[in-house]
């Protein structure tokens, strides 16, 4: 055995492209391992099979691929073999079945022989449930129960019991979100995880994400919907089509640009004919009505109004503008270039005054525009029309959940945050939404930061709502994950953890609290565990340096910063860590090779193996497996096996030439 062989969990025959399985199918309990020949020793070290076999894998299931005589075969836990050697490669990690190959002579067009690898599939039990027959089989990356095969430059879906269950025709197969995506010439089709091709043919350019059991789809026609079973219920001739989720109506364009509707059944509501639409909001949609021509051979624009789910008019198009009906009390409207509500009757409230007006917010008030008389200025209205806030803002926006409202100014570039009452809270040149929680952060222009290199700097601050600073004198802000940063005065620099990263490494929530202290120099994205790499300034024995560690989305530390690069935990809650860096090199894969020491620590932060080998691996079994270690490259490499308290159980090393296993005492048990 070599020491590839120990490594096939991990690397999973990269030259082969299949991948790996954490499915707790590689066996806890034996291990292979090395002297003149290969056997199995178990949890405690002690030889279970003897060794024998020119190379072996760990045991998959309930068997194991060994090879004798330059063919693999299988063997039982007993070490009775099971399968003759008879295969020149096998695959023996991953989902339902093992890949097997055999090396055959064939006959090309001119004459010439050539040998080519067939690829076949066996399952755990030790039965060929597919003949190695096959230019390439492959595992699914998400699904290991379907497998992609190859057959001359074509592709087809197999199963785990060795059947077809896509024909070998497709020019491209890929596995994504529960479905494959089969490619056949220009055309592209999604295909159930079981299989079976839906819509019984190749047709659809693209597949849109399916939403309350339809889908979006384009065809070489244009855009229309299927259903779950991938009927087509929406022909695919428009332009553009789109599925409104909240209103559970499908809106389409046609070519010209008109608009018509759909119900999710695919009944056609209303042909596309409407110039204008807006969404349907409280189940009423803004519509406008097609252009007209005057007698004076004019195109008249078409007027707003208001129709239903049914395509009924329910208030007549005889508005210049509208905007959706937010609640079910008025909305604004216009007649010429004046603004002011309607009821859902369609009725006058406020007859048209304003140059501009929004929608009324919780608090009742609405911004609004006025006219000569106001100095074209901007302030806020009640829902009788009255001015509340005198207009004298250059713009203003509507007031949000937390009671405030953003404005500006004509004399200035600045924005101020204004309450209820029309009071001045705060002014800043830049100022965010406020989140949930009711905090924001302002951004000051700082002419006394980048002056030297040239660069824009800024300082930031967070406030509440009644303009209180939380957290001032902030010179970096960005969220808390991978992408996200402050790019425009109303970016959410919250994280999907909801937290942000101030001035490089302390971590804040959206409350404005400190969750961590500020002592990292940075902090990496936050998994999906909630878990990030941070960087902290460490002493370990005299040396001073930036060194790695993790914490939780709380701050909590989950790892002390004492290792040298960043890691990250896997699905069993190990993770690879190094200590002791003093540089490294490029492997023959361009691949940097650190060449610190590794060893193992678990998601609390505990040592599970003390970081003194050039290279450890872990695989995705129970703490009580044992774990498998190098102390160098090369073929001359001690290789140890450690169990879950850092006890070595057995190490094989090299002695006077040859492999010899011993004992976690030292004795020598076989050589």
């Amino acid at each position: 055995m070599n020491i590839k062989s120990l490594l096939i969990p991990l690397t999973c025959f990269l030259a082969l492209q299949t991948a790996c399985a954490d499915n707790g199918t590689i066996d806890d309990r034996l291990y292979s391992f090395e002297t003149s020949k290969d056997g199995y020793i178990n949890a405690k070290g002690e030889v279970v099979i003897e060794p024998r076999f020119d190379d072996s894998y760990m045991f998959y299931a309930d068997i194991a691929a060994v090879k004798l005589n330059d063919k693999w075969g299988f063997i039982n836990k007993k070490g009775e073999i099971v399968i003759k050697p008879q295969f020149d490669d096998v695959v023996p990690y991953g989902g339902e079945v093992i890949i097997v190959s055999v090396n055959k002579t064939v006959q090309e067009k001119n004459g010439k022989t050539t040998t080519k690898k067939q690829y076949g599939l066996m399952n755990g039990k030790g039965e060929i449930v597919a003949k190695p027959q096959y230019d390439g089989i492959m595992y699914f990356a998400d699904n290991y129960s379907l497998l992609r095969v190859e057959q001359n430059g074509k592709y087809g879906v197999m199963n785990a019991q060795g059947k077809l269950t896509i024909p070998i025709e497709l020019d491209d197969i890929r596995f994504y979100y529960g479905y494959i995506e089969a490619q056949k010439g220009a055309l592209s089709a999604d295909i159930d995880a079981q299989g079976y091709v839906v819509g019984k043919e190749i047709r659809f350019k693209n597949i849109g994400d399916f939403e309350n059991g339809i889908a979006k789809v384009w065809t070489k026609t244009g855009f229309g919907f299927i259903d779950k079973d991938f009927n087509i219920i929406v022909e695919p001739i428009y332009d553009d089509a789109y599925y409104d989720y909240k209103e559970d109506i499908i809106i389409l364009r046609d070519k010209d640009g008109k608009f018509g509707f759909a119900d999710t059944k695919g009944k056609i509501i209303f042909e596309p004919k409407f110039t204008g639409y807006g969404v349907f909001d409280n189940g009423l949609a803004a519509v406008q009505a097609q252009d007209s021509i005057n007698e004076r051979n004019q195109t008249v624009k078409g007027k707003w109004g208001f129709i239903n789910k049914k395509g009924e008019w329910v208030i007549a198009p005889r508005f210049s503008g509208v905007k959706n009906f937010t609640d079910n009390t008025s909305t604004p409207a216009a007649s010429g270039e004046l603004w002011g509500t309607i009821d859902m009757k369609g009725e006058w409230i406020i007859k048209p005054k304003f140059n501009s007006l929004y929608g009324f917010s919780k608090n009742g008030l609405a911004a609004a525009r006025g006219g000569y008389d106001e100095g074209w200025s901007e302030g806020y209205i009640n829902r009788k029309g009255e001015w509340v806030i005198a207009p004298r803002f250059g713009g203003a926006n509507n007031f949000d959940d937390c009671g405030v409202a953003l404005v500006t100014y004509r004399s200035s570039n600045g924005q101020s945050l204004i309450d209820e009452k029309g009071r001045v809270i705060t002014s800043h040149p830049h100022i965010s939404n406020f989140n949930k929680h009711c905090v924001a952060w302002v951004r000051d222009d700082n002419p006394l930061y980048g002056k030297k290199s040239g660069e824009s700097a800024y300082r930031y601050s967070f406030i509440n709502a009644k303009g209180k600073v939380l957290l001032n004198n902030i010179e970096s802000l960005r969220a808390a994950e991978e992408g996200s940063s402050v790019g425009g005065a109303y970016d959410s620099v919250f994280g999907y953890n909801g937290l942000a990263i101030i001035n490089g490494g302390t971590l804040v929530n959206e409350k404005g609290e400190i969750v961590s202290e500020k002592s990292f120099t940075s902090i990496m994205p936050f998994d999906h565990k909630g878990r990030a790499s941070v960087v902290k300034n460490t002493k370990i024995g005299d040396t001073w340096g930036d060194r790695w560690g993790v914490i939780d989305n709380k701050g909590k530390v989950i790892a002390d910063a004492l290792y040298d690069r960043p890691f990250d935990f896997e699905d069993n809650g190990l993770a690879i860590v190094i200590q002791g860096s003093t540089g490294g090199e490029y492997d023959k894969y361009g691949d940097w090779r650190d060449n610190g020491k590794r060893g193992v620590i678990n998601d609390k932060g505990e040592t599970i193996v003390k970081p003194r080998f050039y290279a450890i691996h872990s695989p995705s079994v129970k703490l009580g497996g044992l774990m498998l270690a190098w102390d160098s490259k090369g073929e001359n490499a001690t290789i140890y096996y450690i169990d879950a308290k850092d006890n070595i159980v057995a190490y094989n090393e090299m002695v006077n030439g040859k492999r010899v296993l011993k004992n976690g005492k030292g004795e020598i048990v076989l050589e």
